[in-house]
């Protein structure tokens, strides 16, 4: 679950609709989302499709082959929680609300389009507590999401910026909505679903934005193959691990202590002792006095002990040095 550390992050791998039906391709992309290093996996649950979609809709057959039985669902939470997932799980009927009571469900979404679902958000209000109710925003306005709020107003919400439209345009998801989604709902976790194009930076680089913005959890659609259902937008196994460790290593770099952050690495100091050295511009005598006009600050390859000239002048020289030569 967010924690309170304001730079841990959350990664979730969303299967979506991705499996289109298929047990264990799902079971595939869990082990695809705990290899890349996520800390959670994401499940949209449909159980009861005649709950979900009307039978006279053209996609209504199309989604009914897509749904697995609730057994098939337990298996698929425990093969998660064996490889060390946490549960995101966005039930899109009242019958996946009773999958949600699992220690491993962190966070339960409800989906932009049930926003409206009377019947859905008070199944979550009565049968679900101790979890972080995330809202999908696209879509959505302001009033919307604190009408909902009101609706869900016992429960810890996670706001997640970002829409589906195969891909996203990151112009389009406006990403800026997270900084006033802080203002607007400060109790709130914010969170940044990216759908932008795989191959595109903006997939990787988005979620930087989305973090300097004040998002701390971060979603990922994931794939196996390049042609199924949602993958417009989706990694796959290297892509998301890459993703991954890209995102960590942004937050490592700035959100580094300030204890730490002026410690110089070898490197650092290798490129601190090319500065000028001081270095005899004539002849010098042992025990000649050092003054302006024998020595000055110029660049060497020797070592050299001294890199001012206040360290010397008016001194005397403890032996003789030739025209060139580094004071040491």
């Amino acid at each position: 679950m967010c924690e309170t550390n304001q730079h841990t992050i959350t990664i979730i791998g969303e299967t979506a609709f991705n499996h289109e039906g298929d047990f264990d391709y799902l079971m595939n992309l869990v082990d695809l989302t705990a290899a890349a290093g996520a800390t959670h996996i994401k499940f949209q649950v449909l159980i009861n499709y005649d709950e979900f979609v009307s039978q006279l809709s053209e996609a209504y057959s199309l989604v009914k082959s897509w749904c697995f039985s609730v057994e098939q669902w337990n298996t698929a939470f425990d093969y998660a929680e064996l490889l060390g997932l946490k549960l995101f799980v966005m039930p899109l009927d009242q019958k996946a609300v009773a999958l949600c009571h699992r220690d491993s469900v962190e966070y339960i979404e409800i989906h932009s389009v049930s926003f409206n679902d009377e019947l859905l958000l008070d199944e979550v209000n009565r049968k679900v507590q101790g979890k972080v109710i995330g809202l999908g925003i696209g879509g959505r306005t302001i009033e919307e999401l604190k009408n909902l709020e009101q609706k869900l107003r016992h429960q810890k919400l996670l706001l997640l910026c970002g829409f589906q439209a195969f891909p996203s345009q990151l112009e389009e998801v406006k990403i800026s909505r997270i900084k006033y989604l802080a203002k607007y709902f400060p109790e709130a976790f914010l969170g940044y679903a990216d759908h932008s194009d795989p191959n595109h930076l903006d997939a990787q680089f988005s979620s930087h934005y989305a973090y300097q913005l004040g998002a701390r959890v971060f979603e990922k659609h994931v794939t196996l193959k390049p042609n199924r259902t949602d993958a417009q937008s989706a990694y796959t196994g290297v892509q998301f691990k890459n993703y991954i460790e890209s995102l960590n290593r942004y937050i490592s770099v700035i959100e580094e202590d300030e204890t730490t952050s002026f410690t110089m690495s070898d490197n650092e100091i290798s490129y601190r002792h090319r500065q000028k050295k001081v270095v005899a511009i004539r002849d010098i005598a042992e025990g000649e006095v050092y003054t302006h006009e024998n020595i000055a600050l110029k660049m060497h390859t020797e070592e050299g002990t001294y890199s001012n000239l206040t360290e010397l002048i008016g001194y005397t020289a403890n032996q003789s040095f030739k025209l060139g030569k580094v004071i040491c």
